[in-house]
């Protein structure tokens, strides 16, 4: 094993040799940890670096500031769940659901009945005598 390999190693597996999977790999950086100080040296930068990175993990948990998030979550909840809010919220569930039928009706009540210009000139190609167009309109 080299330095460069025993240092992709390191950065994957960590310092604790115990802790790696391949023990045939751990064997190996054990040898060159005995014969390369510069081994050594990246071994106890990766156990630095672990040892800050564990601090820095840590945050304490306060039990006065974990109560407070639950009441003023409790009393969240009781507000939203009466009063105004929840008698507009009943009234608007019904309005929005007949929303799409209202929109519906509306425009298809507003569109008017007008025929396109090639229609148009069918029909006036097809009745000669405008006399027959106007009493077949009028059926």
């Amino acid at each position: 094993m080299d330095l460069a390999e025993f240092e992709k190693l390191l950065d994957r597996h960590g310092a604790d040799l115990s802790q790696w999977p391949d023990s045939e790999a751990a064997e190996m950086a054990t040898q060159l940890l005995k014969s390369s100080e510069d081994a050594g040296r990246l071994q106890t930068a990766e156990e630095h670096i672990a040892r800050l990175l564990d601090r820095a993990m840590f945050v304490p948990s306060d039990e006065l500031l974990h109560a407070r998030i639950l009441a003023s979550t409790d009393s969240n909840k009781a507000e939203t769940s009466t009063g105004v809010t929840s008698w507009i919220w009943k009234v608007l569930q019904p309005v929005l659901a007949a929303m799409p039928l209202v929109i519906g009706f509306y425009v298809g009540f507003t569109l008017t009945n007008e025929t396109d210009p090639v229609e148009d000139v069918v029909n006036l190609a097809t009745f000669e005598d405008h006399s027959e167009m106007v009493a077949f309109a009028n059926e």
